[in-house]
């Protein structure tokens, strides 16, 4: 199949998935004698000032690569073509944490949480680094489709400069919120401690059997955002407590309780998995992922919300995770980590409890 050559170097390819800002597709750049892969973006976002917007991600893209920070998907270039904007991004070979979460979801069984807590202590120290460039560069968006897991056992943050250049730019059409590219903390605005929040809430999501916290339902999303979450280990009572109570600091609507910075909360998650017999670094998560999604799969068809997901329960149900007690009332007996949520929206909450 010929490709579409854009700017006369680089060849767009076959869209890939769909993100916030439009469909993103596999492409190559040329250099020099050789290619290179690259992710191809075309804009089609409803955005009020295109140009505005442009000219701010570009400033927030650049003040992060002058910063050299890795672990940061980095904006190459944006190509002007007829009346098609595209943005180049790096590619990241390998999948979103939604994916990766998603596979094991198939496979009947939760993403290992030990993983997951090597994945944010990763994401949480490359974001404490962009926090403390002068003025803070903060991410604004931070979910499980914005975190991409190299093959080689590292996550890279995606989207950067999105949020900002948002802000920057006084957007507020709907699809911001319907497409969840922001994380509505309950002191609003853009800041490190939404990042912080962010990695909380994304945490939390997977623990309670979501793919991502914006296929959550409703009334879960707003007590999580207002910083009020249903306790985790009234479902999950296969995952230390001492886990379930960092990550419920992350998530405090007071910021004099959360974590003071995204390094701090890295450091909590350093410690914990010191405390975990299997091992969980770059080597071991770089297998992890190739043994959940091996490189010569087929790639991920554009994500779908699907009936599932917006029910919470699956097709085949998980089996009890190693020491795992009784399920709390209110849960099914065969929904262990992929558990009900519209069901777990309604255990009895103490609205009266001190925030």
């Amino acid at each position: 199949m010929s490709s579409e050559t854009l700017a006369g170097r680089f060849e767009l390819g076959p869209e890939r998935w769909v993100a916030p800002l439009g469909p993103v597709s596999e492409g190559k750049q040329h250099v020099g004698p050789g290619r290179r892969r690259v992710a191809i973006q075309r804009l089609t976002a409803p955005l009020k000032d295109r140009d505005a917007f442009l000219e701010a991600l570009i400033d927030v893209q650049g003040k992060a690569s002058r910063a050299a920070i890795p672990g940061v998907q980095r904006l190459l270039d944006v190509v002007e073509e007829g009346e098609d904007t595209f943005l180049v991004w790096d590619w990241v070979d390998g999948p979103t944490l939604r994916e990766w979460v998603e596979a094991h979801h198939e496979k009947g069984s939760p993403a290992p949480y030990g993983f997951l807590l090597a994945i944010a202590k990763d994401l949480l120290f490359t974001l404490h680094a962009l926090h403390g460039k002068g003025r803070p560069l903060a991410h604004g968006g931070i979910g499980a489709r914005a975190v991409r897991l190299d093959r080689s056992g590292f996550p890279v943050v995606t989207r950067f400069g999105v949020c900002a250049a948002l802000e920057q730019t006084g957007e507020t059409g709907a699809w911001i919120t319907e497409r969840h590219v922001r994380v509505e903390a309950p002191e609003g605005g853009l800041a490190p401690p939404v990042d912080v929040f962010g990695a909380g809430l994304t945490l939390y999501a997977v623990l309670a059997g979501a793919s991502d916290f914006s296929v959550m339902p409703d009334e879960l999303k707003e007590r999580l955002e207002a910083g009020r979450p249903v306790d985790l280990a009234l479902i999950r009572e296969d995952v230390p407590p001492v886990i379930l109570r960092t990550i419920e600091r992350a998530l405090a609507s007071d910021l004099r309780e959360r974590f003071e910075t995204a390094a701090a909360m890295a450091r909590s998650c350093e410690l914990l998995l010191r405390s975990l017999p299997e091992s969980t670094d770059a080597p071991a998560l770089a297998k992890e992922i190739e043994r959940t999604l091996p490189r010569n799969a087929p790639p991920p068809a554009p994500p779908k919300t699907r009936a599932s997901e917006r029910s919470g329960s699956r097709s085949a149900p998980p089996s009890p995770p190693a020491g795992a007690g009784s399920k709390p009332k209110g849960l099914k007996q065969e929904s262990t980590d992929q558990i009900n949520l519209e069901e777990l929206g309604t255990l009895q909450i103490d609205d009266d409890a001190p925030e």
